[in-house]
C-alpha cells in the first residue's frame, strides 16, 4: 500500500494526465500534441471506438490503457461475460494497463493472466457518501492493482465532496476518486491535491462536463501540482466554459500564489454554500478563500455575507465573496461599473430599479 502524509499537499510534484479516447482516432489525432507529449496515459474506450489497429497503437507515445466500459457502469458494452473477458485478455497482450470492473472482472481466469501492475480496478456508480465509498474500496483492495478508480455520477456539487473526503481519509496514492457530471467537474481537479496520481481529460470535445486535455494544461496547469493553500472559484448555473479559471490560474502561477481557481456549477446556492464552501472544503485541507458569483445567485450571495460593501447593499446583490476570518465579505463590481457606463451616455440611474 502506498501511503501519503495526511495533508492537502500531493505526494509528488506532478499528476499523470490520462487522455480518454471516445471517438475513432484520425491520423491527425495520433500525431497531435495531446497524444504525443501531453498525455502520460492514453485510454482507449473500446466500448465506444472498438479495437484500435496495431499501427495506430504503435504511434501513440503515452502508456496505453484499455477500457471496455459496461452499460451498467456508464458505457455501452453489453456483450456476454465470455466475450468481455476474452477481449480483456487479448488487450492485455498489447496494452500497458487494462481496466477491470470490480463487479465483473475479478475472477481467477482474468487475474491469473493480468499481473498486478497492469490492472486498473474501477467502480462507477451513483452518488454515495464517503463511508460507502470507503467500504466499496476496501472490498476492491483485496485484489492487487496498480491503480484503483472510483467515480460517482452526481447531480449536486455537495455530492461531489464525498469522493474527495474519501481520498482525504484513505490516505493512499494509488487511488483516484471524483464526481462525474457538470456538478462534479471541480472534484476531478482537486483529487490530485489529495493524493490521486492521475487526472482525467478527453482527447476530443467530451462536452462541458469533461475537460479536454488541452484545458487541463492551459486552464489548470496540469501536470504540475503547485502548492495550493486555498481554493477560489466561480459559482453559477452555467460556468463550465468560463475563461476565468485560465486567467486566474495563469496569474497565480506568475505571482506564485498558492491557490487554484475552479468552476462550481451550482443550482441550489444555499446547500452548496453550507455543505461545500463554508466548511466542507476546509475539512479536507483545501479551504475556500474567495468566489466570483454569477447569475442567478448574486442575491443569495449577499444574504450569505456577514459584512458587505455599500455598493452591494445598494444593488441588493453581491458578485464576490471573500473569506475574512470565520465570516464572509460581500461586494459587487457590477453596480458602480454599470452606473459609470450609463452616466457616460447620459442615462440617469438615481432612484431607478433594473427590471
Amino acid at each position: 500500500m502506498l501511503l501519503r502524509a495526511t495533508s492537502s499537499e500531493p505526494p509528488w510534484p506532478t499528476a499523470a494526465i490520462n487522455a480518454v479516447v471516445t471517438e475513432p482516432l484520425s491520423p491527425a489525432d495520433v500525431e497531435s500534441d495531446t497524444l504525443g507529449h501531453r498525455a502520460d496515459l492514453v485510454e482507449i474506450r473500446a466500448d465506444l471506438v472498438g479495437e484500435v489497429a496495431a499501427h495506430v497503437r504503435n504511434h501513440i507515445r503515452g502508456r496505453l490503457v484499455y477500457c471496455l466500459r459496461s452499460r451498467d457502469h456508464g458505457g455501452v458494452f453489453d456483450g456476454s461475460a465470455e466475450e468481455r473477458h476474452a477481449r480483456l485478455l487479448a488487450a492485455a497482450e498489447h496494452y500497458d494497463v487494462v481496466d477491470l470492473e470490480a463487479e465483473r472482472d475479478l475472477i481467477p481466469e482474468v487475474l491469473d493472466r493480468i499481473p498486478v501492475p497492469q490492472r486498473r480496478i474501477s467502480w462507477h456508480g451513483t452518488a454515495a457518501d464517503h463511508a460507502v465509498l470507503r467500504d466499496r474500496f476496501d472490498r476492491m483492495a483485496t485484489v492487487g492493482a496498480g491503480l484503483y478508480l472510483l467515480t460517482t455520477d452526481v447531480s449536486r456539487p455537495e455530492q461531489a465532496l464525498a469522493p474527495l473526503r474519501f481520498l482525504h481519509d484513505v490516505a493512499r496514492s494509488d487511488v483516484t476518486a471524483f464526481g462525474t457530471g457538470p456538478a462534479g467537474f471541480w472534484s476531478r481537479l482537486l483529487a490530485p491535491r489529495l493524493g490521486a496520481p492521475v487526472v482525467f481529460g478527453t482527447v476530443g470535445d467530451g462536452g462541458a462536463a469533461v475537460p479536454t486535455v488541452g484545458r487541463l494544461v492551459a486552464d489548470y496547469g496540469f501536470p504540475d501540482l503547485r502548492p495550493v493553500h486555498s481554493v477560489n472559484g466561480i459559482v453559477g448555473r452555467s460556468v463550465l466554459k468560463s475563461v476565468s479559471p485560465r486567467v486566474h490560474n495563469a496569474g497565480y502561477r506568475t505571482l506564485d500564489v498558492p491557490a487554484l481557481y475552479v468552476p462550481f456549477q451550482v443550482e441550489d446556492f444555499s446547500s452548496f454554500w453550507n455543505e461545500v464552501a463554508d466548511s466542507g472544503l476546509s475539512e479536507i485541507g483545501l479551504p475556500l478563500g474567495a468566489v466570483t458569483v454569477v447569475s442567478p445567485h448574486k442575491e443569495a450571495a449577499l444574504t450569505t455575507a456577514r459584512t458587505t460593501s455599500h455598493a452591494a447593499r445598494r444593488s441588493g446583490s453581491a458578485n464576490s465573496l471573500v473569506r475574512r476570518g470565520d465570516s464572509w465579505f460581500g461586494d459587487t463590481s457590477n453596480s458602480p461599473a454599470i452606473s459609470r457606463a450609463l452616466a457616460d451616455v447620459g442615462v440617469p440611474v438615481s432612484g431607478r430599479k433594473a427590471p
